[in-house]
């Protein structure tokens, strides 16, 4: 709902924005009503579930993940950081382990569509700054890896061995 609202801030932006949105749920109708109430129909495509989204990812130009809640680790982030997609997402918990503010993305309040306008038009704006974050997502992503994970938790109990054996 946050993104349908930043979208009806954007209708008058010289930008042209399309918003292609995954997923369903029990708020799916009240969502495409909400789309429909603001005339953004033209605006937005809603695939439903699809195991195919990171097939699509090399097509966007960023993308939007406005949750109103903290996530834990959001897969979807990493996935799109490894497609080199500058984020823009919400400042809550698990979002702000991946996603450093200025660097892999642009992070905003969470329920704010202002905010989630403007971050979405300054990646518009400015290619260079969409292009870097989005390097910086690709370098990031690689820290999240299941290699990288198992060397990290190897250092963790061979750390606590070497503490306990002193």
């Amino acid at each position: 709902a946050v993104l349908v609202e930043a979208a009806a801030l954007l209708a008058g932006s010289p930008i042209p924005f399309r918003f292609l949105l995954a997923g369903t749920g029990k708020l799916e109708p009240a969502l495409r009503l909400r789309i429909r109430d603001r005339s953004l129909g033209d605006t937005f495509r809603l695939i439903g579930h699809s195991d195919q989204i990171t097939r699509l990812m090399p097509a966007f130009d960023m993308f939007a993940f406005p949750s109103l809640a903290g996530e834990g680790s959001p897969a979807v982030l990493k996935e799109a950081m490894a497609c080199g997609i500058p984020i823009v997402a919400s400042r809550t918990s698990g979002v702000v382990e991946v996603v450093r503010d200025g660097r892999e993305g642009l992070l905003v309040r969470p329920g704010d569509p202002e905010a989630l306008r403007d971050a979405l038009l300054k990646f518009a704006a400015d290619s260079n700054l969409a292009l870097e974050c989005g390097r910086r997502g690709r370098d990031r992503a690689r820290d999240f890896s299941v290699g990288m994970m198992v060397e990290r938790t190897e250092a963790v109990y061979r750390e606590l061995l070497e503490a306990g054996s002193s």
